[in-house]
């Protein structure tokens, strides 16, 4: 896993994030959801990792406004 260092990489992430869901939509409309089930497992764990790294910068750049003060 890695680290957001700077609002390039948070939006990069945040760009990852809406395209593995398009991507789980792609491949339950093409495959069905039975066949897309293993898929839409992997992709949503990356997406979980993705949404807490995002989430992990938010609060660490929050606390950076808040010393800036």
């Amino acid at each position: 896993m890695y680290q957001i260092k700077d609002e390039a990489e948070r939006q990069k992430t945040l760009e990852y994030i809406k395209g593995f869901k398009a991507q789980i939509e792609r491949v339950r409309q093409k495959h069905g959801p039975e066949r897309s089930r293993n898929f839409k497992t992997m992709a949503e764990q990356m997406i979980n990792q993705f949404e807490e790294q995002v989430k992990t910068y938010d609060r660490t750049e929050q606390k950076k406004l808040r010393k800036g003060r």
